[in-house]
């Protein structure tokens, strides 16, 4: 795949539960602004953003959200370490690593170690925010997840 999932849009009812989220970013500013526009979806929730691997590993087991989005390049570790350190602790967690530039390399490697997509988000977030939409509604039907049903 050459980014993230694509897709039609999913109207959320407002009785379904929200989709956690824990933001992952290179930096503060970017994790702000991304949380900023996915907080606009309906049906989804940012539990925290952070910029470290180690305080991703501390926010994960305190608010055990669904998906967790990490950037590949971290000041201190990497995406891959989220994603190494994420699946340990829970192996049914969706984990979709972020990078300025998608390589197929880097993307097999991430679906290898676990991770559901890796998504370029050098156009800004409509891929995240659509693959976002799909496991929303994925949930809904309970196909993934922590549903018991393997992505």
């Amino acid at each position: 795949m050459a980014g993230c999932l694509g897709g039609e849009s999913v109207a959320v009812s407002p009785s379904q539960r929200m989709l956690s989220v824990l933001i992952v970013d290179e930096t503060l500013e970017g994790g702000s602004l991304l949380s900023a526009e996915l907080q606009q979806e309906p049906g989804i929730r940012i539990v925290a953003t952070t910029t470290s691997t180690a305080s991703a590993t501390e926010l994960f087991l305190s608010f055990r959200p669904e998906i967790v989005l990490a950037s590949i390049c971290l000041p201190e570790g990497s995406g891959f370490g989220v994603l190494d350190r994420v699946k340990r602790v829970d192996p049914r967690c969706d984990v979709i690593l972020m990078t300025r530039q998608l390589n197929p390399f880097v993307a097999d490697t991430a679906r290898l170690l676990g991770a559901v997509e890796v998504c370029a988000i050098s156009h800004g977030s409509s891929q995240i925010r659509e693959l976002l939409r799909r496991l929303l509604a994925d949930r809904a039907r309970g196909e993934s997840g922590r549903d018991g049903i393997s992505t």
